[in-house]
Formats: C-alpha cells, structure tokens, sequence
C-alpha cells in the first residue's frame, strides 16, 4: 500500500475531492497526501474527530469559516490511503471505494478505525471485508500472512465471530508449529493484551 496509490486527484483540485466543500485538509502520512473533508461528518463518524473539533481543542478554533481557504490538519503518522478509503465511507462517497481490498488493506484501514473510533460508522462495511480469504491457489507462506493480517483486522475491529473464525483456519491450516506461526505472524503491535468485543 502507497500514498501513491490514492484515486487521481478530481478536476485538477489540489487535494482528492471526496466532498464540494470541504473546511479540512487532512494532510495525512509521511509524503503529506492531502485529503478534503467535511468536519461534520468526521465528527459523526468519529468519537475522537469529535472531541478535536469541539472547545476547547485547539483544532476547533482553526476552522476556516472561508470556503476557499479550507483549514490544514497534519496527520503524520496515519496510513493516508487507509484514510482515504475511510473518509470516503463516512461522507457516503462509496464511489470511490474499491469493490475489493487486499488482507493488508483492510489491516491498515482497521488500524485507523480503531485509532479514531470509527467502529460504529464502518461496522457493516468492516464485516464485509472479513470474509475476506486468500485464493486456494496462494502459496501457504502467503495465505498465512494474509490471514494474520485479518486476524489482526478483526480484533481491530472488534468482532469476535471472525476472530474465532479466522484463528480456527490459522491453527488447522498452517503445516508447522504454532511457535513457528506467532514468529512469522509477529502481530504482536495489533493484538494487545484485551478480548475482541470488549473496550479498551
């Protein structure tokens, strides 16, 4: 996944039209992809975009009331394709979703789900992608990884269901030892120490 390859940018706009008017640019990850939103439907959409727009949050009172002069928000460290496909969902702009994610797709947008709080928002979309499976034909080295990955997404994304189901097919699909899968897996930044279904 690469900030590169985010859709085309939309009539020569200097940041990916996802809304008409947008009063944010989320300028997101480390090449500085910037992404048009509508602060009220992140607010909808997210617990913690919420918070950062409302008082007294320094973010709330850099809004622009200009509409040509739309307010930079830097996000450095966020997955800015994740991002996108993300806030394309909550501003209902679904025309611009891909039909299909790669395992490590849906890992990295489960990753900003989490971190925003966005659970509610993308909980249907989000049980789609988990049925997710790789290919019969894919080698096992890499159908294992695809698999911890969405191991990783469903925890993220708090659905017990695929959990159990994805961890089912990891442990009775895999030809080695268990110690040789937690090693290749190495999901050990995603899968903190809590129970999927239950907060933080």
């Amino acid at each position: 996944m690469s900030d590169q390859d985010i859709p085309a940018v939309v009539d020569n706009d200097p940041f990916e039209k996802i809304c008409d008017d947008p009063d944010v640019i989320l300028v997101v990850g480390p090449n500085k992809v910037p992404i048009g939103v509508d602060t009220r439907c992140l607010r909808r959409g997210s617990k913690v975009f919420n918070a950062m727009f409302k008082p007294p949050w320094m973010e709330s009172t850099r809004l622009s009331n200009d509409p040509d002069s739309p307010t930079d928000l830097a996000l450095p460290e966020d997955d800015a394709q994740a991002m996108h496909h993300v806030c394309c969902i909550i501003h209902h702009r679904n025309d611009l979703v891909p039909a299909v994610f790669s395992a490590s797709d849906i890992l990295q947008i489960a990753v900003v789900v989490d971190k925003y709080d966005m659970l509610t928002a993308l909980k249907y979309a989000a049980g789609g992608w988990l049925e997710t499976r790789p290919e019969a034909e894919t080698p096992e080295a890499e159908a294992i990884l695809s698999m911890g990955n969405l191991l990783a997404a469903a925890y993220l994304f708090r659905d017990p269901k695929q959990f159990r189901s994805i961890a089912f097919q990891l442990m009775f699909g895999y030809s080695g030892t268990y110690r040789e899968l937690r090693r290749t897996l190495s999901l050990s930044a995603f899968l903190a120490p809590r129970s999927p279904g239950k907060p933080r």
